[in-house]
């Protein structure tokens, strides 16, 4: 799971027609550094899930911190002072659990990298690791 750093900022500072073009841009490059067999899915205002098949806990990690730093280096030519990071919690997928409980861990991995101090990859280990 990905979500925009203070993306409420952005809106706030730049407009929500900026913002809708940051999304735009943050989609189209987490497209452009996934597989293409792996889904890429907006979750809801600034969030989006990665489904990322055939692709180990470890991987998953990785791809998540190369995803996290192709953001980051993202340029804005209008608005060169516009530094976007995402925060990333990434949970791999047991076999027979539902969705909902896997998007449940990404989302608690989620939220322990804001409150890391965003930027960052986190993943979800298990329970007695939250």
């Amino acid at each position: 799971m990905i979500d925009l750093d203070n993306f409420k900022d952005i809106n706030d500072s730049y407009g929500h027609l900026i913002g809708d073009n940051v999304l735009k841009k943050v989609a189209q490059t987490l497209r452009n550094n996934i597989k293409t067999t792996d889904e890429l899915i907006r979750y809801g205002g600034e969030e989006f899930i990665v489904i990322a098949y055939r692709c180990d806990f470890v991987e998953g990690k990785a791809l998540g911190e190369r995803l996290r730093k192709a953001i980051e280096k993202l340029k804005f030519e209008k608005n060169p002072d516009l530094k976007i990071t995402v925060s990333i919690g990434v949970s791999q997928y047991e076999p027979n659990e539902k969705i909902s409980k896997n998007i449940e861990k990404s989302d608690k991995a989620l939220y322990k990298a804001k409150m890391l101090g965003k930027n960052r990859v986190e993943a979800y280990h298990s329970p007695a690791s939250f």
